[in-house]
């Protein structure tokens, strides 16, 4: 009776070991850096278009300085995993929401090449669990916001 409880035992830990998902891999190599060609001028203003046209509040504005930096954005649901990473499974009862801002540098390489440097500050909300009362954690930006940017810049450029 001893040696079938022991198989029986073995045999659901290894059916939890083997349905278990696998590790998850940390965003690495993002992108957030592009030279493009185009004046200063008509760069600055695709960047103003686009968060226009994404409907993402803009903080702080600065053409002559080359920097813009938008206000937070919410990131709930589904959407989460695409754009913030922070380790674990998302979304989750825990983690189900969370918020992203970035700030956009610009800066002139020539009269017809642009530097763009996008960077992007990501946290995610722990929700309240009993006495905790639950905040924003730092994570991390799966490096897929910046990516839109830079190809809604370069489909721009091609026009």
């Amino acid at each position: 009776m001893k040696t079938a409880v022991s198989i029986i035992s073995l045999f659901i830990a290894m059916l939890f070991v083997s349905c278990a998902p696998p590790p998850l891999q940390e965003p690495a190599g993002i992108k957030n850096e592009i030279i493009v060609d185009g004046t200063y001028d008509e760069i600055w203003e695709n960047i103003i278009s686009y968060f226009s046209q994404a409907m993402i509040p803009v903080k702080n504005i600065e053409k002559s300085s080359g920097f813009l930096e938008t206000d937070f954005m919410s990131v709930d649901g589904n959407i989460l995993a695409g754009y913030i990473w922070n380790g674990k499974r998302l979304p989750s009862l825990l983690y189900n929401r969370g918020r992203m801002r970035c700030n956009v540098f610009v800066k002139m390489i020539s009269p017809q090449k642009t530097s763009v440097r996008i960077n992007t500050y990501t946290e995610i909300y722990r929700e309240r669990v009993l006495d905790d009362p639950g905040d924003y954690e730092t994570a991390k930006s799966t490096g897929k916001y910046e990516s839109h940017l830079i190809e809604y810049l370069i489909s721009k450029n091609k026009q």
